[in-house]
């Protein structure tokens, strides 16, 4: 079975997040809190290992090991772009 799962992310070049090996975008936005989030499709017996998450502005240089994009999210006027290794 398959689930989606809110992992809240903070506005840091870079932080470590606990991930499963396998997931699915669903969306990567802001919450009506205005927190910044991740939501993945998972099954639901997943694994999860640490790993890096690289949140790059625009404009900034992306750091050489963030190598995949997940999403990108508006909040107030900036616009932020999500990476993992």
């Amino acid at each position: 079975m398959k689930t989606i799962y809110k992992f809240p992310l903070a506005i840091e070049s870079t932080q470590h997040l606990s991930l499963p090996a396998e997931f699915k975008v669903a969306l990567v936005g802001l919450d009506p809190q205005k927190q910044p989030c991740l939501w993945l499709v998972l099954d639901s017996d997943h694994q999860c290992y640490t790993t890096k998450i690289f949140i790059v502005g625009t404009g900034h240089p992306i750091p050489p090991q963030a190598k995949e994009h997940l999403g990108s999210f508006v909040q107030d006027e900036y616009v932020w772009h999500v990476f993992i290794p």
